[in-house]
C-alpha cells in the first residue's frame, strides 16, 4: 500500500503498529479525508523469478496484478494498493449496478 507522504504525516501510519480502526475512519478522523471511488486495473503477466520464489509458485504460471487506486471526488488518488495472485489458484469476480 502507497500513500502521499503528506496524508500519513499526522497519523498512525507511520507508528508501525497495528490501526485501532480501518484505515479509511482513521484518515478521515485525522486529516478529513474522504474516499469516493476505486479504479482498478487488472492485468495477467509472467512473474520475475524474484516473485516466483516469494509466492512459492512455478516460473512457467501467470500472475494477476490487481492495482487499486483510492481516489477522492475530484479524482485525486490518496491510496494506492497492488495485489499479486498466482493465476491458478484465484478467480476474480466483480458485479456491476446496470442502470
Amino acid at each position: 500500500m502507497w500513500l502521499p507522504l503528506e496524508l500519513s504525516e499526522g497519523t498512525d501510519l507511520t507508528s508501525g503498529e497495528p490501526l485501532t480502526q480501518g484505515l479509511r475512519e482513521h484518515l478521515k478522523a485525522r486529516k478529513d479525508v474522504r474516499f469516493d471511488h476505486v479504479v482498478a486495473k487488472i492485468t495477467a503477466r509472467m512473474p520475475s523469478a524474484d516473485e516466483a520464489r516469494k509466492l512459492a509458485m512455478p516460473k512457467n504460471t501467470p500472475l494477476l496484478a490487481v492495482f487499486g487506486a483510492v481516489r477522492d471526488a475530484s479524482g485525486l488518488p490518496l491510496v494506492v494498493v497492488e495485489v499479486l495472485l498466482p493465476a491458478d489458484r484465484h478467480e476474480l469476480e466483480d458485479a456491476y449496478p446496470v442502470s
